[in-house]
């Protein structure tokens, strides 16, 4: 309750932030170079913050998640999307996708943030141009997707900690181009809250294999036919 809390009472002043940074950038018709990039640093700041309040609230409704909120999800078409948007970004990347039919039952807007944050770790962990190998598919009971890329990797004695909170690999990197160490945390979140497992491996690749396994699908929770 308290990030929930305090997530709401950030948000307000950012989104007065924002509007004042939007109006004076449409005024400022003859501001100084100075200016103009001051002002774009508190804009692209802001959205940053806007982001992290909604990774938090995010992993605090993970924590709190209840059955009762579930759906039948589409896996299929969330993964479609996401991975049909990184090749529409990076036309020199090849993007092999081998996707059966998967519903499953669970909430659909923490599968697309789930997706969207593999493509981000993608674009922003591989080399521009290298593969990237998606498969989904359903199989006795269990919906499994797998995503490969050609990437350094994670090293093993790190895969540990990765899904962690808060946890950057390369200390190295700023927090403007490596973001705040909760999207691999907000991956695991998403999947334990649908009962799953999420493993790093080795890929064939020479990358990372990411490995997510969820089940029953949404069909084993409907009611009997009549």
């Amino acid at each position: 309750a308290f990030v929930s809390d305090a997530s709401h009472e950030i948000r307000t002043p950012l989104t007065v932030i924002r509007g004042y940074v939007e109006l004076l950038q449409r005024e400022e018709s003859g501001a100084s170079e100075l200016s103009t990039r001051a002002l774009e640093r508190i804009e692209s700041e802001s959205r940053r913050l806007e982001r992290l309040v909604t990774q938090l609230l995010l992993l605090e409704r993970m924590d709190d998640l209840s059955v009762s909120a579930f759906a039948s999800v589409d896996l299929a078409e969330i993964v479609r999307d996401g991975f049909d948007d990184l090749a529409a970004l990076n036309p020199d990347r090849r993007v092999d996708m081998d996707l059966e039919p998967a519903a499953l039952l669970g909430l659909e807007d923490a599968w697309r943030q789930l997706v969207a944050n593999i493509v981000q770790n993608c674009t922003r962990h591989t080399p521009a141009g290298s593969p990237i190998q998606v498969s989904l598919h359903q199989a006795g009971g269990q919906t499994t997707l797998i995503v490969d890329d050609a990437g350094p990797g994670i090293p093993l004695d790190q895969r540990a900690h990765a899904l962690e909170r808060f946890t950057r690999l390369d200390p190295s990197r700023s927090t403007a181009t490596g973001g705040f160490g909760l999207g691999m945390s907000i991956m695991r979140a998403v999947v334990d809250a649908h009962g799953g497992s999420i493993d790093l491996l080795d890929s064939p690749l020479g990358g990372l294999r990411l490995v997510i396994t969820v089940g029953p699908p949404a069909a084993a929770f409907d009611g009997p036919s009549e």
